[in-house]
Order: C-alpha cells, then structure tokens, then sequence
C-alpha cells in the first residue's frame, strides 16, 4: 500500500476521544475508531504513506517499528477490505 487515502464515498466526524465514519454506499453503515486506529484516521490524508503513518504510530506512542507497522498494517488492510479506502 503506497499512498494512503480515504474513499471519496464516506464521511466521518471527529468526536474528541472517537471517529465516526458513514458509509453511504453500504446502506448507511457507521463505524467507530478508538485509540490508536482513531489516530491513525486523523493521520489520513492525500500525501499519506505507510512509511510516515509507522513513523507516527512510533513517535506517538513509543513502540518497536515492526510492532507499528505490523498493527498499521494490518489496520489499513481492514479499512480497504471494508471500502474505506481508495484502492
């Protein structure tokens, strides 16, 4: 996965401690985001890499760099496979 970006068919709201996210084309289902897959949604944007999410997730909360991009990773995979993602 080389740049990172959320799908144009969503929107999401940023609730202090929590995201919501609508999906409009999966008949409205709504998502929650906490703690660190929260953070990383917030991270999101048109110029976003794996590389500099994994940065990110290390320096904000201290861990190993295999850690944070196994756990990125794998949330990212879980974005797409729900179409949250452009592909």
């Amino acid at each position: 996965m080389d740049k990172v970006m959320r799908a144009q068919h969503i929107s999401w709201r940023d609730l202090d401690d929590h995201i919501v996210i609508l999906d409009s084309k999966k008949m409205q289902m709504v998502h929650h985001l906490e703690g660190v897959s929260a953070f990383l949604w917030r991270s999101l944007s048109d110029t976003t890499d794996m590389k500099s999410l994994v940065e990110l997730v290390c320096n904000e909360y201290e861990v190993d760099e295999k850690i944070a991009f196994k756990d990125t990773n794998d949330f990212l995979q879980k974005l797409q496979g729900l179409s949250l993602l452009e592909k």
